[in-house]
């Protein structure tokens, strides 16, 4: 095509169903959930971050870059307990050796991650703070954590 444009473009984002997805486990004593991190930051106010850093422990719901150009990841998390409510993981790293997104077989939907960030409000988004997030925890083999059980001991 020479000279071509695109006249209409239509696109269809598949959501997953939440039920299908594996339960999210309750927050271990030192994390909180999908619906506490959502207070907290609504309580900010628009523009502003908290000045504690919160563990928020979900299910990955959706992702929107993994990895970016910038060897980070961008997506969503869930709990079942609050299937309307999601949390904005933006542009978080992962802790450990191998601290950068460089493949993107290190993230998939249904994962079970845990997050560790100050929350912002971002114009009504409630998110981890860009490029300062990461996961410490993940169940994803391909980050290399320690399995659920040693953990949550």
């Amino acid at each position: 095509m020479v000279n071509g444009f695109i006249e209409t473009y239509h696109s269809a984002i598949y959501l997953p169903d939440p039920m299908d997805l594996p339960i999210c486990p309750a927050p271990l004593a030192d994390q909180i959930s999908i619906w506490k991190a959502d207070s907290i930051g609504k309580a900010l106010g628009t523009g502003k971050t908290s000045k504690e850093t919160y563990k928020v422990v979900g299910i990955v719901y959706t992702i929107t870059e993994a990895p970016s150009s910038y060897k980070n990841a961008t997506f969503t998390i869930i709990d079942q307990s609050t299937p309307n409510l999601s949390f904005y993981c933006y542009r978080v790293k992962t802790k450990g050796t191998k601290a950068v997104f460089s493949n993107p077989e290190m993230l998939a939907v249904g994962d079970t991650v845990f997050i560790e960030s100050k929350i912002t409000n971002y114009n009504g988004t409630i998110e981890t703070v860009s490029n300062q997030g990461y996961i410490y925890w993940s169940s994803n083999k391909n980050l290399g954590f320690p399995s659920y059980e040693e953990i949550s001991k």
